[in-house]
């Protein structure tokens, strides 16, 4: 699968999956939440060195999904991220995919407009959300899972038995409708860490090739997820198992990795092309 972007094309099928690096650009990310915050001018120097070590998409974040965050309004996600857009669009121009991480429609359809190509939406896709896509052009739109409705009393160890083929369900659907509006660079999340227990993350992950059966790239964002957290020891580095369950995500299909640590993942993607190679 080639995507055609404005000024450029990545290509999906290759062995090497794509870095997409995270911009945070919120005062609360549950990683690195501040670093960025009103500071603007830091990010062209941010985006280069990503871009340097190996990142093809930046995708820009001015709201926190963390479970608990604060809601932010329309404007304020805006005011955020559109002069980090407009920077990175001056500096970089069309060699390097934008990308913006928003559930908001008007935000969309700002950043649509400003020049970026990708919508990152981890909500599942809205009807209003649809319609920007539409009347803006989208070239390319992020589908994420927005996970269920868990019983009372489930535990983080419960696994969903019929997670996966609902999830499919619901990735058909919304992918049929996205076509239908003519909409057909489309990648899909299977939303790691939203409404999914514990369990659930990690059935997810060791079965992610069930959805390879959707022909679309499919994008892993499990970057220091609490699923990585809640099975190591208080304060534990979560840099190491993160690369370890990135790696499996490759293994099992994965064309895009979203990522907070780029270096790391590009030699980790160096290590399993010589696996590919001397296979």
């Amino acid at each position: 699968m080639i995507f055609d972007f404005r000024g450029c094309s990545i290509d999906f099928t290759s062995v090497s999956p794509v870095l997409m690096a995270i911009m945070n650009v919120t005062p609360d990310s549950f990683h690195d939440g501040g670093k960025l915050y009103h500071k603007a001018d830091m990010a062209v120097e941010h985006a280069r060195r990503m871009i340097e070590q190996g990142a093809k998409i930046i995708d820009i974040g001015g709201e926190s999904t963390r479970p608990g965050a604060a809601a932010v309004s329309a404007d304020e996600e805006m005011d955020r991220v559109m002069p980090v857009v407009e920077l990175l669009m001056k500096e970089f121009g069309d060699s390097v995919v934008l990308s913006v991480d928003t559930m908001k429609p008007s935000v969309a359809a700002a950043v649509l407009d400003a020049g970026v190509q990708i919508v990152n939406d981890v909500s599942g896709l809205t009807d209003d959300m649809l319609d920007v896509l539409i009347k803006h052009h989208c070239p390319c739109y992020v589908l994420t899972d927005p996970g269920y409705d868990k019983p009372v009393g489930c535990a983080d160890t419960d696994i969903n038995q019929s997670l996966l083929p609902d999830m499919s369900d619901r990735f058909m659907k919304k992918i049929s409708v996205l076509n239908n509006a003519g909409i057909s660079q489309i990648m899909v999340d299977p939303g790691f860490g939203f409404c999914k227990t514990l369990a659930d993350n990690y059935y997810i992950l060791n079965n992610l090739d069930f959805f390879t059966r959707l022909r679309l790239p499919i994008l892993a964002g499990i970057s220091h997820k609490s699923m990585i957290y809640k099975v190591l020891p208080e304060h534990a580095d979560t840099t190491g198992a993160t690369l370890v369950l990135d790696a499996i995500a490759v293994q099992k299909g994965a064309s895009v990795l979203r990522v907070h640590d780029v270096e790391p993942h590009s030699n980790i993607l160096r290590v399993l092309d010589s696996l590919h190679k001397y296979n």
